[in-house]
């Protein structure tokens, strides 16, 4: 069903060709001015470590590709939460007989993102090829393995904050705060002071996402294949939670009609 309402969004946003490729156009631009951005401060500043700009552009290409996974599948629906339960409009979902996150989800899938899947893959490959990555199976593998947790990790605070709009009605203010602290992981994470670094690893772990695949990739540090494997075991994990905590408050929800 899921996938049945996925192409059924898809097929929607072609039929306004020209308006479809304006905002893929659009999306991608913005990738361009970040990567420049990025260019402009490396130019001038150098990152302890010996991090340099292609290394960091294929931090930045991870990050993003993680990231453009979640937007594709829960940040509208996510955001959208708070008028969904305040206005009582979440009834539509409640009243047909399918899980209702698959069908909210399903229902609010968003095609624009699939720009930045794409555009991120072709960054992280040209930044690869330019700092000398040797792409053998073995490396697609964990880096891919890793890269899907951070998908996972994404995802699930995302959920949690559109889960927390059963209880706290602008929870959209959370989401933000949290799409702000992403910013954070397009430069290592080492840079940053022992405190932050900690918080980005372990409290809200989104350097999972590109760091340390980045780290292990680049052989900078103490990385191994178990730690893609824990990477990927920690957002799935974490969705799981993130998804139980969303039937949790939807137990909470009393409709417009109540």
């Amino acid at each position: 069903m899921f996938l049945h309402l996925m192409v059924l969004n898809i097929k929607a946003r072609m039929q306004y060709g020209r308006s479809f490729i304006y905002d893929m156009f659009t999306q991608i631009m913005v990738y361009v001015f970040e990567i420049l951005i990025v260019w402009i401060l490396l130019s001038r500043f150098e990152l302890p470590g010996g991090w340099g700009f292609n290394e960091v552009l294929f931090l930045f290409g991870l990050g993003y590709f993680a990231r453009a996974v979640e937007c594709a599948f829960v940040w509208d629906p996510m955001l959208k939460m708070s008028d969904y339960v305040k206005e009582g409009t979440l009834d539509k979902f409640l009243t047909a007989p399918v899980n209702t996150f698959v069908y909210l989800i399903g229902t609010d899938f968003s095609v624009w993102p699939l720009a930045h899947v794409f555009f991120s893959l072709i960054v992280t490959i040209f930044a690869g090829g330019s700092i000398g990555v040797t792409w053998t199976a073995a490396n697609i593998f964990w880096v891919s393995l890793a890269a899907i947790g951070g998908a996972f990790i994404y995802t699930a605070f995302i959920i949690l904050g559109g889960a927390l709009a059963f209880w706290i009605i602008k929870s959209q203010v959370l989401i933000w705060m949290f799409v702000d602290t992403i910013s954070l992981i397009n430069y290592p994470v080492s840079i940053y002071p022992k405190a932050i670094q900690y918080i980005l690893s372990y409290v809200i772990p989104i350097a999972l996402a590109n760091y340390f695949p980045t780290v292990f990739i680049l052989n900078k540090g103490n990385i191994n294949s178990l730690s893609m494997t824990l990477i990927f075991l920690v957002g799935f994990l974490l969705f799981c939670i993130s998804y139980r905590f969303w039937w949790f408050g939807l137990k909470r929800y009393q409709s417009a009609g109540n």
